[in-house]
């Protein structure tokens, strides 16, 4: 059984205040998430898992939800300011969108091992690229889902399964 990694989750928002009398709580959303069946809350730098009973949107950063155990205003009391963590996965992203903060991070391919840091990502018409450099030759990589299988953030690696010879063919 795998643990939970605090590294496989990303904030989505926070915890405001309590709202109304049965454990209801008001929350800031900071990136476009779907809370409808259940969140984590991060309390003692641990995600730990709530199932959301009722989630209403009340502005487009604003909602209010209803965790399951959660039904008293004592109990919510002790919820706020904790952050709102989502499987990094999960979080909605526009389409081809790619954080700028990659920029430098070693692209490792799981058959041809190190490939090359990432230099630029490159917003083309229908398609999202990676741009690096491998045998002295500049190359793009299409920045999809069926390429990439893993980005760490803390040891600052992109790792792709690339289809056998597609770096052959760039060379």
């Amino acid at each position: 059984m795998r643990s939970i990694n605090l590294n496989d989750f990303i904030k989505v928002g926070y915890v405001i205040k309590s709202h109304g009398n049965n454990g209801l709580l008001k929350i800031s959303l900071e990136k476009n998430s779907n809370l409808k069946e259940w969140v984590m809350f991060l309390i003692k730098q641990k995600p730990v898992p709530f199932f959301v009973e009722e989630w209403q949107r009340t502005t487009e950063n604003e909602a209010i939800i209803k965790c399951l155990d959660i039904n008293t205003v004592d109990k919510s009391e002790d919820y706020v300011g904790l952050d709102i963590l989502l499987p990094s996965a999960s979080i909605k992203r526009k389409k081809g969108a790619l954080d700028i903060k990659l920029i430098g991070f070693t692209m490792f391919d799981n058959e041809i091992g190190e490939i090359g840091n990432l230099l630029q990502i490159i917003e083309m018409p229908g398609q999202t690229m990676f741009q690096t450099v491998y045998k002295e030759q500049e190359i793009l990589i299409p920045a999809v889902e069926e390429f990439i299988l893993e980005i760490n953030v803390k040891q600052k690696l992109i790792t792709l399964n690339l289809p056998d010879g597609f770096l052959e063919l760039n060379v």
